[in-house]
């Protein structure tokens, strides 16, 4: 993936749309579209564009969304017209499958196989995208969110028994990357309703209101291995620790408190097309993806040298 190190609201500006490069920001009126909806270093009304003009601005548009340079762009084109691109793998919590979005040519589909290879077992395909966020420990349930034009992203969920997809949760508001609490009857998940991503617990089944974990913004919460405790990542990049108390009837949690920094690729920011980037093991420890260090000594290659 490459990763803007300039002013992303220029981009977002020249494309004369919301690409979400920021973050939380981009909710807010404090976003450069909102402020001043023309191109930079334009000071006239944009003209009318081209057919190639359109496809061009609508192939940046994808390029900045999903982070990506021409030649990787070039290269997932290519390899989705001779066949399908895959992404965003999600492990069952046995091990013994990997969830994955398959975009080809006209479709796209939400499949599953073996990780030692096998043949691909397509569990649901339609025109949208489909990506997949969690396994449920039994393996029966499999929560995936889709983006909507009309109301965002909503979470869904891929039944086992049936194969029919069903809507968990679908708002104004966008909601993505469902958890599945170790035993089943919880999702935590992020939403942007109050206007910035935070977290947010509900009842897998049966009616109930959203129980708000995160204080001052959260992205990508995860599970403890034992429910007891739930984490998610600040808008300053910390690890946040929530201590959860969950009896059969209700649900409880705690005030949340940082346990690290990191330097987690993306920091505190929900970027379109990047899963988690962290998780965590049975034993508590986090297996983090983190951003090279950019101060760190060039690696120097000496041809042809002679003692």
């Amino acid at each position: 993936m490459a990763r803007t190190t300039g002013p992303v609201c220029r981009l977002c500006r020249r494309e004369g749309m919301k690409l979400f490069l920021k973050g939380n920001r981009c909710d807010t009126p404090k976003c450069a579209v909102e402020r001043r909806d023309s191109v930079p270093g334009v000071h006239m009304r944009r003209g009318k564009l081209t057919d190639y003009g359109i496809h061009l601005r609508e192939k940046q548009k994808v390029k900045h969304y999903y982070g990506v340079l021409e030649r990787q762009f070039m290269g997932y084109f290519t390899r989705a017209a001779r066949g399908s691109v895959t992404r965003v793998p999600v492990w069952s919590r046995d091990g013994r499958r990997v969830a994955f979005e398959s975009v080809g040519p006209g479709s796209v589909k939400l499949a599953a196989k073996p990780p030692g290879g096998g043949e691909e077992d397509v569990l649901f395909e339609s025109p949208l995208l489909k990506v997949p966020s969690d396994w449920s420990t039994d393996g029966r349930f499999l929560l995936y969110y889709t983006p909507d034009p009309k109301s965002g992203t909503d979470l869904w969920v891929w039944p086992r028994d049936t194969g029919v997809p069903v809507v968990f949760l679908k708002t104004e508001a966008n909601e993505l990357w469902g958890q599945f609490s170790p035993d089943g009857r919880w999702v935590a998940y992020q939403s942007n309703e109050t206007g910035a991503f935070e977290i947010y617990v509900r009842p897998f089944s049966g009616p109930g209101e959203p129980f708000p974990i995160s204080t001052g913004g959260g992205v990508y919460p995860r599970w403890s291995r034992d429910g007891k405790e739930l984490y998610y990542i600040a808008p300053d990049a910390k690890i946040m620790a929530v201590p959860i108390r969950a009896p059969a009837t209700m649900f409880d949690a705690g005030v949340p408190a940082p346990l690290f920094q990191t330097r987690r690729v993306g920091g505190g920011l929900n970027l379109t097309g990047r899963g988690h980037q962290y998780d965590v093991t049975d034993d508590g420890r986090f297996l983090i993806n983190v951003d090279a260090d950019s101060n760190a000594p060039p690696i120097t290659l000496m041809l042809n040298w002679k003692p």
